[in-house]
């Protein structure tokens, strides 16, 4: 058995000695039993693994989560817009399920912009709805400054 891994702070109020990878599962099946069609896969893109949870069908959505959160995060708007749009929802890289690659070099801005740039291609996207939240957000106007092309409409949620 894996030794548990230290929990982001999203975990910090959950008893438990589970590691965060079955939290995460935990979270993920509880979401499913409200929200119909929710497809979780693991994207390659810019030499990293992105966990991306894909809900819905129509135009792509990618919400972007805040620090220290990751996709669960957006469990609240997901049943608001999931009839409107495609939602693709990354663990950012670092978070949860996503790979975490060691040194501090590995997660300096262009990079960042470049796994969600490399995700949108993968997923054969031409240019998509961006959302971000706290962190999410300021990395999002990065990306919309960079490649406007891509950016059809921005948001940015700061609370």
């Amino acid at each position: 058995m894996a030794e548990a891994k230290e929990r982001p702070s999203i975990f910090a109020n959950i008893d438990s000695e589970l590691p965060e990878e079955q939290l995460s599962k935990l979270f993920l099946e509880a979401i499913m039993e409200w929200i119909e069609d929710i497809e979780e896969r693991y994207i390659e893109t810019n030499g990293i693994t992105l966990h991306t949870v894909i809900i819905g069908e129509g135009e792509p959505l990618v919400l972007l989560h805040g620090f220290p959160d990751f996709w669960y995060g957006w469990k609240n708007l997901v049943p608001l817009i999931k009839d409107k749009f495609q939602l693709i929802i990354p663990d950012m890289r670092g978070y949860n399920l996503s790979d975490k690659p060691e040194g501090v070099e590995n997660y300096r801005i262009e990079l960042l912009i470049e796994d969600i740039i490399g995700l949108v291609k993968e997923l054969n996207l031409k240019s998509i709805f961006l959302t971000g939240h706290d962190w999410g957000g300021v990395l999002s106007w990065f990306i919309a400054e960079k490649y406007p092309d891509k950016i059809r409409k921005l948001g940015i949620i700061k609370i």
